[in-house]
């Protein structure tokens, strides 16, 4: 007999709940985890074009959103985390299992649900993953060409060709090299 078949589907746990009624709950916040986990990805993308458009205002609404969404799937999963928690007291589990542990110790209907639910995630972070690699990719990128133009106009930048004309190349000759020498 599996631990899942131990437990009748309507017998109750903590609070009155029944086994079925806490399955019915988790498979709330996962779909609620997915939403926001799409809308996170959605904003990543919109962040991507942004970062490319240099458009400052827009970053700032992204990652005000992106803040938002971030901590209202903090608020989902400590829900989900204490319902995962009754049913694997329910199920004679430990606690601190994945929910791809609980999908496996979980009756039909919901041993597949909880299966897609669990792909659908693991998809979803990898999107989120990937864009976020590309986004923080393009913002190195971004940040290491500011610093080198800076360097550039200031005059601390190491690398320039000399200017032209005599007196440039007497000061490029004694390590002072300047960017802008024309005269007028």
């Amino acid at each position: 007999m599996k631990t899942a078949d131990k437990v009748p589907p309507g017998a109750q746990g903590e609070l009155g709940e029944t086994r079925e009624g806490l399955f019915e709950r988790l498979q709330q916040l996962l779909l609620m985890h997915r939403d926001l986990l799409q809308a996170l990805v959605i904003l990543a993308k919109n962040k991507h074009q942004a970062l490319i458009k240099a458009d400052r205002d827009q970053l700032q609404k992204i990652t005000a959103a992106e803040n938002t969404l971030v901590l209202q799937a903090k608020q989902v999963e400590d829900r989900r985390l204490v319902v995962t928690a009754r049913l694997f007291r329910a199920l004679g589990a430990p606690e601190d299992s994945p929910v791809s542990v609980l999908a496996a110790l979980s009756p039909e209907p919901w041993r597949e649900r909880l299966q897609d639910h669990t792909a659908a995630l693991t998809a979803l972070v990898g999107e989120l993953k990937e864009l976020n690699g590309r986004n923080t990719a393009l913002l190195q990128n971004s940040l290491e060409f500011y610093a080198q133009f800076y360097a550039m106009l200031s005059g601390t930048a190491t690398d320039l060709t000399p200017g032209y004309g005599p007196e440039e190349e007497t000061k490029a000759a004694k390590g002072q090299q300047a960017f802008f020498n024309k005269r007028v």
